[in-house]
């Protein structure tokens, strides 16, 4: 989308460009290689990885062989880890206002990410992938190649996903329908349950399921499938769809949204598309030398789920700015609404920074 910067050093201020590399960095980049890039046909899905976590240093701790296959079987593709602190100052940045209350509110870092990667994708997109999920082909010999069963996918698809409509990888172009659902099903359920804790109401979330799987994981992305899909005449008549149900949706990138054939396996236990699995600590029946898991920092332990009080930001939380998929007409004055909002500039959202605990190190590796 034009005006918003998809690399992380997009968002990174002048003291931190000026600081350089130092150790204990939070996010990193690296850019393409323009050279093998030049040599390849265009693509619909952006040749750009997005990863997020606390920070870049200790992901690579716990996931640093997973996270090399991304790096090292795509060298045409930019790569972009976002630190916790800096993805969170992406969604301020470039988010709707109730978007940049709602990552503000959230305690945990998992949950930090499941919003933050929607609200990427749909803004920019790319391919978002877990930081334990492991790649075992180049991502060009499936987007623009073929899928587990041989069956091509197209360079023009506009999102990747299999029967089983895994979250921990999205490849997606900006403003796919599934990805403006899951911004804003995500965002109301993380709100409207703000809320009901506020009030001690007996029908706010109370556990891990209740307030990250079906508030914004895995559980909330399939309801966020459904409305997409059915909203644009998908034939699925459950939440997700499968192969060919979507061919006459009104939604030409729903349309050419390539839906694999059915992986082997288990929900935990597959290859998506016969390209990526998800190494989960608790969940995968597979505990890969790769990864090192903590299951004391797993989501499943967390007791405390969101930040109440006061708002974080000067924004009415009935204000709601969306972003039109790109191309599409610039609204015109009524459009716009009179409250683009205190605050605000074209639906961008100023820091709040009050009452906001960050890493203590805000760095970067060039």
């Amino acid at each position: 989308m034009p005006g918003i910067g998809a690399s992380v050093l997009d968002v990174l201020t002048r003291a931190e460009v000026e600081g350089g590399a130092v150790l204990g960095n939070t996010s990193y980049h690296r850019p393409a290689n323009a050279s093998l890039l030049a040599r390849l046909g265009p693509q619909t899905i952006p040749r750009r990885i997005v990863q997020t976590g606390w920070t870049y240093d200790r992901a690579r701790q716990s996931s640093g062989r997973l996270m090399d296959t991304w790096l090292d079987l795509n060298p045409e593709y930019e790569y972009n880890f976002f630190g916790d602190e800096h993805a969170s100052r992406f969604v301020r940045m470039h988010g709707t206002p109730r978007e940049a209350e709602a990552i503000g509110r959230i305690l945990t870092g998992s949950q930090r990410s499941d919003l933050f990667r929607v609200i990427y994708l749909r803004l920019v997109g790319g391919v978002y992938a877990d930081t334990d999920e492991g790649l075992r082909r180049p991502l060009r010999t499936l987007i623009g190649g073929v899928d587990s069963l041989g069956l091509a996918v197209p360079a023009t698809a506009t999102g990747v996903s299999n029967n089983f409509w895994q979250f921990e990888f999205l490849p997606f172009r900006a403003g796919h329908p599934i990805m403006v659902s899951a911004a804003r099903i995500f965002t109301d359920n993380v709100l409207l349950h703000v809320a009901l804790k506020q009030r001690n109401a007996s029908n706010a979330c109370r556990t891990p399921h209740e307030c990250i799987i079906r508030n914004t994981g895995p559980l909330a992305y399939t309801a966020a499938v459904g409305d997409a899909t059915q909203s644009h005449g998908c034939l699925n008549k459950r939440r997700t769809p499968g192969r060919g149900q979507c061919d006459g949706s009104s939604s030409p990138m729903l349309r050419r949204t390539h839906i694999c054939s059915r992986d082997a396996g288990d929900l935990w236990n597959h290859w998506t598309c016969g390209t990526a699995r998800h190494f989960d600590c608790r969940n995968s029946n597979v505990k890969p030398k790769q990864t090192k898991c903590s299951r004391a920092s797993h989501y499943s332990m967390t007791r405390r789920f969101y930040r109440l009080g006061p708002p974080l930001i000067d924004v009415p939380a009935s204000v709601r700015v969306e972003h039109a998929p790109p191309g599409s007409p610039k609204p015109g004055p009524k459009a716009a609404g009179p409250s683009a909002g205190a605050g605000t500039a074209a639906g961008r959202v100023k820091p709040a920074g009050e009452g906001r605990t960050y890493p203590p190190t805000i760095t970067y590796r060039r």
